[in-house]
């Protein structure tokens, strides 16, 4: 076989600057979304490549671990390098990106797998089945990523009126929080855990001799009832973690990404999302490039009224959906990602406490520094992008969570 046959090539022209697409290459933890042939498992966020001799591991989808030594680099223009098991030399292959800017929102690229070095012939079966065909699905699906997100992005100079879209009805305020009262379920926890209490209102004074001129009440509730947002804190994998008043501001207020999954839901109380459904997800709505709450719509707020539909409690424990240990795992390390967004009593599924390991959704996310917010309602009303969330939970000093209102801002014609 010639060297020539041992350089496979596919490209493509993208509606997008190359310095968009550059990020999603150059970020480890961003290749899985545009892999076209499943092969990338994840990737620890954190690895963003910025010159040769860098080196960054990517685990693959049937388990094993590459560690990636990057041998060519220019920013914006050129990657490469070459895979190969932990703490061992690589084979001899490599995989190459290119980029060639046509004017500003154009660009030329061209994917290379290259064996040519390779030297140990019982890699050469795997090799010769890469062909043009698998490169190019990466870079159509890396095209798809690239360019929604172009479409999305506003033209440099324009400005939103934010007062006047609000008055003039061009935006919509929306309330996605359950009510609270004392009927507001709770999450059930078996014996022996302690379990919070439920919302009560006891009243201070009605316009009477406690006080004439005026009605109060005093309240008391657990911080994980009804609406409310957890903190890095509230788990041990995030003991160490911000406190519900520690959460800065600018993550309070994001984009909302909305994963719509209520039609599965509604075949099986017990779905998780998995990996593959977010990226499938990135494929059609484009990558989530900027910070924002990934929004899981199931459905599961139709039952809010109904605690024991709600919890669905059975025998061997609730049912409910939420993520795969894969799926929070994936959500934890994506770098854009600010928390999850549920309308289940909690991020986590019903059946997590029997994953590997527990109870992923917190144990994964909080412990990653990201955060949950559970018990929203009209999820229904969102559309898959371009709506604004806000949380708004009580800055409690030391406070792993906390009741929060939370609304979102959608502009009228989504």
């Amino acid at each position: 076989m010639s060297d020539d046959e041992r350089i496979v090539t596919a490209s493509r022209v993208m509606a997008a600057p190359a310095a968009d697409i550059f990020e999603l290459i150059a970020d480890p933890a961003r290749q899985p979304e545009w892999d076209g042939n499943d092969n990338l498992g994840h990737a620890p966020p954190g690895q963003r490549v910025r010159s040769v001799g860098d080196v960054f591991t990517m685990a693959l989808t049937k388990g094993a671990v590459r560690e990636n030594h990057v041998v060519e680099f220019e920013e914006g223009r050129r990657i490469a390098w070459n895979p190969a098991p932990p703490d061992e030399a690589p084979p001899g292959h490599l995989w190459r990106w290119e980029l060639e800017p046509d004017g500003d929102h154009t660009t030329l690229v061209t994917h290379t797998y290259d064996w040519t070095h390779l030297t140990d012939e019982r890699r050469f079966d795997r090799a010769r089945s890469t062909t043009a065909a698998n490169l190019q699905a990466s870079v159509d699906r890396l095209a798809a990523l690239a360019e929604a997100s172009t479409s999305r992005a506003p033209q440099q100079g324009a400005r939103m009126d934010l007062t006047a879209a609000l008055t003039s009805g061009a935006v919509r305020v929306l309330d996605l929080t359950a009510p609270l009262t004392p009927q507001t379920p709770i999450l059930e926890l078996p014996a022996p855990w302690v379990n919070t209490v439920p919302f009560e209102l006891t009243e201070v004074a009605h316009f009477d001799e406690r006080g004439p001129a005026w009605h109060c009440n005093v309240f008391t509730t657990g911080e994980h009832t009804g609406t409310h947002l957890d903190a890095p804190k509230h788990w041990i994998t995030g003991k160490d973690g911000e406190d519900v008043s520690q959460i800065p501001p600018e993550k309070l207020v994001a984009p909302a990404v909305v994963v719509d999954v209520s039609d599965r839901v509604a075949l099986n109380p017990d779905f998780l999302l998995e990996p593959a459904d977010l990226r499938s997800w990135e494929a059609e709505h484009g990558a989530i490039v900027e910070p924002s709450w990934l929004v899981l719509r199931t459905g599961w707020a139709a039952r809010a009224d109904d605690a024991p539909a709600f919890l669905n409690n059975a025998e061997d424990g609730p049912h409910t959906p939420g993520l795969s240990t894969a799926a929070a795992r994936f959500v934890a390390e994506h770098p854009n990602i600010i928390g999850l967004a549920v309308e289940t009593v909690g991020t986590d599924a019903g059946q997590a406490g029997t994953f590997d390991p527990p109870y992923p959704g917190h144990n994964l996310l909080l412990g990653a520094g990201k955060y949950g917010l559970t018990q929203l309602r009209n999820l229904e009303t969102l559309p898959a992008r371009g709506a604004i969330l806000i949380a708004a939970p009580l800055p409690i000093v030391g406070g792993t969570a906390s009741p929060a209102r939370v609304l979102a801002l959608v502009p009228t014609d989504s």
